[in-house]
């Protein structure tokens, strides 16, 4: 849950997906996964959902931190701590939010170029990183500056609790605010109280006992009283001693509070600024590789709604006039002439039928041209089985121009085709009988007709 959250919100979740069942079953395997978010590394085995916890939460308090500072409609900031040092230092002296960003990064010698999208759900991934590596310095900023601040403060707590006398040789400025250093004094101090109840046991043991009223047996319960006596009197100044050496320790501890919070912090925030900059490359390949198998997009950064394929668009545009029979193709001059279709050589290499423009826009059949020395052939060439696309140009006065239909059944594929042709122009309409007819004992020929209507698409009115 917390993983898809972040993830779907433009955040790099520090466990991937497949290893949360197993790190949440043995963090101290992942330890050095968990290392960059974990505000007390010392404390040991950590906890890995506090952890994943805490930095979904800090990616909120960034995504609170671009709508506040953009003036957008958001939550109060709930980053005052982080906020506080900024404004003051960076964005009270710029012109812009933007500015103000960059100075602060080029205070951790972060001077790459970016500019800032005023609508934060509309700026790409890497400056939005590049937003969030800037929250971090300024959470590090902050903490940096209060580190300073309470400085005097903790080097006189330090003087004073030196001053007592009551440290031993290994207990450091660092040791007495450890949790190790804690637990000592509360060992101390119940042994101190303990002793003293014994002591207090052994006076009274000493006064009960019944010796006698003989000399020696009175001599005797003098001696084991005063030693009762003494016990506890020394286990008073024991415990005495721990109680004001404890004080004297708590006080420097409460003294150096702020300075301990504000130097905590600058740790762990600038273990989270370092993970944050190691992560820019990644995320800009990743940006990288999406946008090289994204669509392309226009200006508005909307992806087209129609994208032409260069093979439909060859197939649309028409058909260069043919030449008449007995007429050459013409060719510019240094450009070799087109070679011809395939649709318009026979299997035997001659030349087969063309179609021609008669003066009234009429389709009508040349002869067929043969080898030099050999009669043209009598029967129709054979027509290809494959389907056939292409479609013949016709001049605006043959389109207007009515087309009378031959008389007589069309089984030769050269007049079906003229027929198709002229229906593609819509200079005619081809009569059932001809389609039932041209069904039967020769082969099929696909046509394919397509007129260009007012939206833009393509429809098909035969097939």
């Amino acid at each position: 849950m917390l993983h898809g959250e972040m993830a779907n919100d433009g955040g790099r979740p520090l466990v991937p997906a497949d290893l949360i069942d197993q790190v949440l079953e043995d963090p101290m395997a992942h330890i050095e996964m968990l290392m960059p978010w974990l505000e007390y590394p010392q404390s040991l085995p950590p906890d890995a959902g506090c952890v994943l916890t805490a930095q979904l939460e800090h990616w909120r308090y960034f995504r609170t931190w671009q709508k506040y500072n953009r003036d957008l409609p958001s939550d109060p900031d709930p980053s005052r701590v982080a906020s506080k040092y900024f404004y003051a230092r960076f964005l009270r002296t710029s012109p812009s939010y933007t500015e103000a960003l960059r100075s602060l990064l080029a205070h951790y010698d972060f001077n790459r170029p970016f500019q800032l999208h005023d609508d934060p759900a509309r700026q790409d991934v890497v400056t939005t990183w590049i937003e969030y590596v800037g929250w971090t310095c300024a959470f590090h900023y902050t903490y940096s500056r209060l580190v300073e601040k309470h400085q005097p403060a903790y080097d006189e707590a330090w003087k004073v609790v030196v001053g007592t006398g009551m440290l031993r040789p290994h207990e450091t400025c660092e040791y007495l605010q450890t949790m190790a250093c804690g637990f000592a004094q509360d060992d101390a101090d119940t042994q101190a109280h303990n002793d003293v109840r014994l002591a207090q046991s052994a006076v009274e043991a000493a006064s009960s006992t019944p010796y006698g009223d003989s000399p020696g047996f009175q001599e005797a319960r003098a001696l084991e009283l005063s030693a009762a006596s003494t016990m506890l009197e020394d286990a008073l100044t024991r415990r005495d001693l721990v109680t004001k050496r404890n004080r004297h320790i708590a006080d420097f501890v409460n003294a150096i509070r702020p300075y301990r919070n504000a130097s905590r912090g600058k740790r762990w925030q600038g273990s989270i600024m370092q993970w944050a900059l190691e992560q820019l490359p990644l995320v800009e390949a990743e940006a990288n590789t999406n946008a090289r198998s994204a669509p392309s997009r226009d200006a508005d950064g909307e992806a087209p709604d129609f994208q032409p394929n260069p093979e439909h668009q060859k197939q649309d545009q028409p058909a260069s006039p043919r030449p008449e029979a007995g007429e050459s193709s013409p060719t510019r001059t240094g450009t070799a002439a087109q070679p011809p279709h395939p649709d318009d050589a026979a299997d035997d290499g001659s030349r087969s039928k063309r179609l021609r423009r008669d003066s009234s826009g009429g389709a009508i059949e040349t002869g067929t041209a043969s080898p030099a020395g050999q009669p043209a052939p009598t029967s129709p060439q054979p027509a290809s089985s494959a389907p056939r696309s292409r479609r013949a140009t016709r001049s605006p006065a043959a389109r207007d121009s009515p087309v009378a239909a031959p008389e007589g059944k069309l089984h030769e594929p050269s007049k079906l085709r003229t027929w198709m042709e002229t229906i593609i122009d819509g200079s005619a309409q081809l009569p059932a009988s001809l389609v039932t007819e041209a069904s039967h004992g020769e082969p099929a020929v696909d046509v394919l007709m397509s007129e260009q209507d007012g939206t833009g698409k393509r429809k098909r009115s035969l097939e």
